[in-house]
């Protein structure tokens, strides 16, 4: 329309210039030529394109509805925050017991409270029932059944697959979520055949397989393995992995197709298809306590392993290149995460920094220093199997779900909420009491 007006009124122009140009003096000569060259200027301006505003988005429309925070304090006491709503649920629900610890399943609808010196182990319902693009809700509670194994303590999770390994027999206790819902649970206990008691590991992957750790000599139980088989679950061996074998294991991680397990010679991979391979150490690793990978971590939507050695950092598993990389050298980590559904990997390190790096990149994307409560560990005072077994547990001070960063305080009694992707602070919830341990929980919905 603006555009049309412009060429009728160009060419009323040019007529009466036409008609009158025995008159025209040399002043409206100059005045046409630049009347001219400013619609001819203006009519470009048509086609430039004008970005639309769009209204930012708040925090409660950008996070998932069914993320929750689980908060305990020192007596134990849990609590489930709702971050949207800023509402705080106290079920009447037993106390996490002292030396207890917590692990979120993969669908994020279940903590398993492992109890090392009780030979126990319990499951945590959190009230939330994940069916990936929607959920529902319901009170949480602790499942009335209860896993029996002499010292319950490797924790692992794939596909909805709750995988302990029991230290005092070399069994191995197998949840699945589907069927932790209804009111006939009972996890199952997988006494493997050939297997003494030990420090160990245990996955699960795709086909009911189960990846555990033995000893080479079962002779002498106790210490670390060397040796990784794969296992139906009856504990039958249908997969021998003596051909790849190292001086010792510790730690593991599985995304269902990959089974990953730290060792002092590198990352010893067993497979869905039955197979096993070494991706050996590169430099400055080495089979000397503390510079070799003894804690794993992987997630189902993940391609890539991240494995961390005490003295010597952080590194990157590649399974399908059979390869691996340096991110962070040092001893400055504390902990170390995917987000909830696996897109950014997040490490946390001694002096309150953050890093938060692309997770089947490796990239970094942001880094920052953040206000975060002192890990009451003191993971710095442990002997290294010590340290590489503590490093498997959830952070206790800082969580993720798959938008945000949730931080505990140093004050303890306030969750600091920020952006994943900037790190920058997008608001505070005050808590009524102070907590020793806070974990995401729930799930990002699709």
């Amino acid at each position: 329309m603006i555009m049309s007006l412009r060429i009728i009124f160009l060419n009323l122009f040019l007529q009466h210039c036409c008609i009158n140009k025995t008159k025209m003096k040399k002043t409206n000569l100059f005045l046409m030529l630049m009347l001219i060259t400013g619609i001819i200027a203006c009519s470009n301006d048509d086609n430039v394109d004008v970005e639309p505003i769009e209204n930012e988005l708040s925090f409660s429309e950008k996070e998932s509805d069914y993320i929750r925070l689980m908060l305990v304090e020192s007596d134990g006491k849990i609590h489930l925050l709702d971050p949207n709503t800023e509402e705080i649920n106290t079920p009447e629900v037993d106390p996490i017991h002292d030396g207890a610890r917590l692990y979120v399943s993969s669908t994020g609808s279940f903590v398993t409270k492992t109890m090392r010196q009780e030979g126990k182990v319990k499951f945590f319902d959190v009230g939330i029932v994940n069916h990936v693009d929607h959920g529902h809700t319901h009170n949480p509670r602790w499942l009335s059944a209860t896993a029996e194994a002499p010292m319950p303590t490797h924790y692992s999770h794939s596909e909805g697959n709750i995988i302990v390994f029991n230290d005092g027999d070399g069994s191995v206790t197998h949840a699945r979520e589907v069927a932790m819902e209804t009111p006939a649970f009972q996890p199952r206990i997988i006494a493997p055949f050939e297997t003494v008691a030990h420090h160990g590991a245990a996955t699960w992957m795709r086909g009911n397989k189960f990846a555990v750790t033995f000893k080479e000599d079962n002779s002498e139980p106790g210490g670390l393995p060397q040796l990784v088989h794969i296992l139906n679950n009856s504990g039958e061996k249908i997969a021998d992995g003596s051909g790849v074998k190292v001086s010792g294991i510790h730690g593991d991680a599985s995304n269902g197709n990959y089974s990953a397990f730290g060792s002092t010679d590198g990352i010893l991979f067993a497979t869905a298809d039955d197979e096993f391979f070494l991706v050996e150490n590169i430099e400055p690793l080495n089979n000397a306590s503390g510079n070799w990978m003894g804690t794993v971590r992987g997630h189902d939507n993940s391609n890539k392993f991240y494995g961390n050695s005490r003295n010597h950092g952080l590194f990157m598993i590649d399974p399908d290149n059979k390869t691996m990389s340096q991110l962070l050298s040092g001893k400055t980590i504390n902990g170390f995460f995917f987000s909830e559904a696996g897109t950014h990997f997040i490490v946390h390190h001694s002096g309150n920094k953050v890093n938060v790096y692309d997770a089947n990149s490796g990239s970094l994307k942001v880094e920052g220093n953040i206000d975060v409560a002192q890990d009451q560990n003191a993971r710095k005072n442990l002997d290294d199997l010590s340290y590489y077994r503590l490093m498997n547990e959830e952070s206790p001070v800082i969580s993720a779900s798959e938008q945000f960063l949730y931080v505990l305080s140093s004050s303890r009694d306030q969750i600091e909420i920020r952006d994943i992707k900037t790190l920058e602070s997008v608001g505070q919830i005050a808590l009524p009491t102070t907590v020793n341990q806070m974990m995401r929980v729930g799930f990002q919905t699709i």
